[in-house]
């Protein structure tokens, strides 16, 4: 996550524990919560229908200077997969972007000092 330009990171233990971190114009904002067991089970339910663990996306050069990739992170115990893709073709491939909007479902951003909940998040670095 870039200290200024932001992003988000969302983590969901299988004990429910969800944790998140949503950065934008340099203002950090933190969220925890418990996601329910049919939550949980959504969840894994979804990441095995997109095959999380598969890199179907192929390394290439950046073709500008300020492209950047998005991705999504599973641990099993000491075994690390996950997959990543470019964030400007995120919302076409719709793969991530399914990950993504089910988490920030399961794991909503906290009201900011205006009382709304952006998710806007932009991407990770």
């Amino acid at each position: 996550m870039h200290a200024y330009f932001g992003g988000e990171k969302i983590l969901v233990r299988r004990s429910g524990v969800g944790h998140a971190e949503r950065r934008r114009a340099g203002v950090l904002r933190v969220s925890d919560v418990v996601v329910s067991p049919l939550d949980l089970a959504r969840l894994a339910a979804l990441l095995v229908e997109v095959e999380a663990w598969k890199q179907r996306e192929p390394s290439r050069e950046l073709l500008e200077i300020d492209e950047t990739t998005a991705g999504v992170t599973i641990w099993v115990g000491e075994t690390k997969t996950g997959f990543w893709e470019w964030y400007n073709g995120m919302d076409e491939r719709k793969r991530l972007a399914r990950i993504r909007d089910l988490l920030e479902r399961l794991v909503p951003a906290p009201p900011n000092a205006l009382g709304d909940t952006a998710t806007d998040a932009g991407p990770s670095r």
